[in-house]
């Protein structure tokens, strides 16, 4: 009886070692997820994506940018309008490849952020200097989300952080902050 439950207990011992030991050669780095830093290092800027953008639709104004999660893939969503047309664009925030694109003839009385001859006005206010104001207001963050309203003459801007997340509309033509809300995020 004694030799059998030795016999049991150093099977069961060298199951563990075995199984520890074929545990311990396991790369862990390559099975953990990636830090929310380590990922945003990947990602590529927005004004890269701007770029990009600006390139593919040559003589278009980007209107509207936003960083998004698709189908569990990080992109970009853009707007981008000529005279003539709308176009949305749509990238992928790792390779910069473009996965959609879509566009829509502008409507020549619309009195909208698309209409005809809006593409062209242009605004006290730089997009830089916006976002330099937004940023000032923040204090630190990721801008997520950057759109041009030209019918109410403002910039939307939405801002990340790890725990909160800012919206803040800047007047176009003043530089005056004219809405800003903070919320925990989800």
């Amino acid at each position: 009886m004694k030799k059998t439950a030795l016999a049991a207990a150093l099977g069961l011992s060298a199951m563990l070692v075995y199984g520890c030991s074929n545990d311990s050669k396991v790369d862990t780095a390559t099975n953990e997820q990636p830090t929310a830093t380590e990922t945003q290092k990947d990602i590529i800027s927005m004004d890269d994506i701007k770029a990009k953008a600006l390139k593919e639709i040559e003589g278009g104004e980007v209107t509207s940018v936003e960083q998004d999660d698709k189908k569990g893939i990080r992109v970009y969503e853009l707007d981008v309008v000529t005279n003539e047309v709308k176009y949305e664009l749509t990238y992928d925030a790792h390779t910069g490849d473009l996965l959609k694109k879509e566009e829509e003839r502008r409507d020549q009385t619309n009195n909208g952020d698309v209409a005809t001859g809006d593409a062209t006005k242009e605004f006290k206010v730089t997009e830089k200097q916006a976002k330099d104001i937004a940023m000032k207001k923040v204090g630190e963050g990721e801008i997520s989300k950057f759109e041009l309203d030209r019918s109410d003459q403002k910039y939307e801007i939405e801002i990340k952080t790890a725990t909160m997340e800012y919206d803040v509309d800047i007047d176009a033509n003043t530089g005056d902050i004219v809405k800003y809300k903070e919320d925990t995020r989800d």
